[in-house]
């Protein structure tokens, strides 16, 4: 409760800053750190399914504002050469970054997964939907902080 009581300050200035981000297509950084033939192939669906999307655009210039998605794989059956390149393991780390406004970026979850190369679509659409989840979760803070800032009727 006590650092839950301390991060509150740093909370509330990030969300300020950000805020008028959050109304607008928002940018997501997919970083690929992926070792395996359908760890890439996860890499690339997710970036296709972003780039589908109407609410995250990929920037050119990974610059500014932006959420980071880094994606780690690797061979879930790494060495056995009879069933190499069948299924991937997966890391994913969601990230809040802006190189202007602060040095490190701001951690916001993580998920474990693995996928087989017949269901890397799926996985890739689990991975977006969370990113979607979080991207809510942070505008439904901002949205809470505000009222608390201003209150009705003043």
């Amino acid at each position: 409760m006590v650092n839950s009581i301390k991060l509150l300050p740093l909370i509330l200035t990030l969300l300020i800053a950000f805020q008028g981000e959050l109304l607008s297509q928002i940018p997501v950084e997919v970083v690929d750190n992926s070792e395996d033939m359908v760890g890439q192939m996860l890499v690339y669906r997710v970036k296709e399914k972003f780039r589908e999307s109407n609410l995250f655009y990929l920037p050119l210039i990974s610059k500014g504002f932006r959420f980071r998605v880094q994606i780690s794989t690797m061979d879930r059956f790494k060495g056995d050469k009879l069933s190499e390149n069948i299924s991937t393991i997966y890391s994913v780390v969601w990230l809040l970054y802006d190189d202007e406004k602060f040095i490190f970026p701001i951690y916001l979850d993580h998920t474990l997964g693995y996928s087989g190369r017949d269901v890397v679509g799926i996985a890739a659409e689990d991975i977006v939907a969370k990113t979607d989840k979080i991207v809510s979760q942070l505008g439904e803070l901002i949205k809470m902080f505000d009222k608390f800032l201003k209150p009705e009727g003043k």
